[in-house]
Parts: structure tokens; C-alpha cells; sequence
């Protein structure tokens, strides 16, 4: 695997059409293997948003969901080029065990601190 072949990005909602077509058109000119969108705003994540946004050929992902229009984390990965081990998904942060060619394993972290300031001191 290749490890520059990772798009990390605020997607800021991914609510809207328009924002799905902006968001795969970014991915697909990436040709990234690995993507992680924060800032998702999406509570609960659909297999017809995953597949409309990433495209078939992603078709592993974690994810924490935002509360109502706050955060969220979708890491999604093409099992064709990488192997996941484990996942792990925290308060503020989801994660992916990824298996390295060399047998060197290694994680991916998303992380969307929170905007709250009672929550701040958590996330620190």
C-alpha cells in the first residue's frame, strides 16, 4: 500500500446533493485508497450515501456519527489495496488497523474535537 494515496478532509456536512457530487468528485481526482471526512454532520450513515459519496470501490469504512448537526467521522477504505485488522471508534476519534505489506501493522486516526466547551476539557 501506498501511504501517499490517503485523503484527509473537513467535508463540513454531507447532507446535501451538491455537497455528495463536490465530495466524490474530490475523491475520485484523489485516487485515494483511503479517505477520512470529518465533520461529517450525518447521525446515521446509509449504505445509498456511502456508495453515492465514495463510490463501490469503497467498501469498508468506520464511522462515528455526529451528534445532531455536530461532528462525525467516516474513515472508508478499499479492501482491494488494504487490509484492516481492527477498528476502533472513541468519543472523539474513529480508528483503523491497517496491515502493511512489510508486516509492519499501523493505525489510522480520525480525530473531530468537539465545539462545546464543557466537552473541550474531555477531548484534551
Amino acid at each position: 500500500m501506498n501511504i501517499s494515496s490517503i485523503l484527509v478532509w473537513n467535508a463540513r456536512g454531507l447532507n446535501a446533493k451538491a455537497r455528495h457530487n463536490s465530495v466524490r468528485d474530490t475523491i475520485l481526482s484523489s485516487r485515494a485508497d483511503i479517505v477520512c471526512l470529518q465533520e461529517t454532520k450525518v447521525a446515521t450513515l446509509s449504505t445509498h450515501l456511502l456508495l453515492t459519496v465514495f463510490g463501490p470501490d469503497f467498501d469498508k469504512f468506520v464511522s462515528l456519527p455526529a451528534e445532531g448537526t455536530c461532528g462525525g467521522i467516516l474513515i472508508a477504505w478499499k479492501s482491494t489495496v488494504c487490509q484492516a485488522i481492527s477498528t476502533r471508534v472513541d468519543s472523539f476519534s474513529a480508528s483503523v488497523l491497517f496491515a502493511g505489506l512489510d508486516g509492519a501493522n499501523w493505525w489510522f486516526t480520525g480525530v473531530y474535537g468537539p465545539q462545546e466547551d464543557e466537552n473541550k476539557v474531555l477531548f484534551l
